[in-house]
């Protein structure tokens, strides 16, 4: 049987440039890397999701960030959009969102082997969230699609 492709990780620009350039120098010595690209090296930063969004389905590309969708400025939000393709995506939750570039490294690095295999193993586009513990370890979480989004009356309690 043919080995595996890598997986391909697409960052948006919710995950800065410097951790993006540090993670391809983390996983420069490792044979099962993944290929990583991002919104800054398509040179599509300032676009709304819904613009570039195609073209990462068709690359099969797996889009990573941190965007919780919340804020709908332009269009739909990168998690709406990863559900309604059914596609495997990672979002980083708050808490891994407020930590320094440095901090998400080693906590994105702390759960790569568990994250690789969830991805691996992904076929109906699941989210899988990086999240941590009360004790600032890192977990994920892998949610099924459909995804419930809290209400606005919900949010407000």
């Amino acid at each position: 049987m043919p080995p595996e492709p890598p997986l391909r990780l697409f960052f948006d620009e919710c995950i800065g440039k410097p951790m993006i350039d540090r993670l391809v120098t983390f996983f420069a010595n490792d044979p099962d890397a993944p290929i990583i690209s991002s919104i800054f090296a398509e040179q599509w930063n300032g676009k709304a999701d819904s613009e570039w969004f195609p073209e990462i389905v068709r690359g099969g590309w797996i889009p990573v960030s941190v965007d919780q969708g919340r804020k709908r400025s332009r269009g739909p939000a990168l998690p709406d959009l990863c559900e309604e393709a059914r596609i495997a995506h990672v979002l980083g939750s708050v808490a891994f969102h407020q930590r320094k570039q440095q901090d998400k490294l080693l906590l994105f690095s702390g759960v790569w082997p568990a994250l690789r295999t969830s991805l691996e193993l992904s076929t109906h586009g699941e989210r899988i969230i990086i999240q941590l513990t009360p004790k600032q370890t890192p977990t994920l979480k892998i949610l099924q699609p459909p995804f419930k989004r809290p209400r606005r009356d919900d949010r407000q309690r």
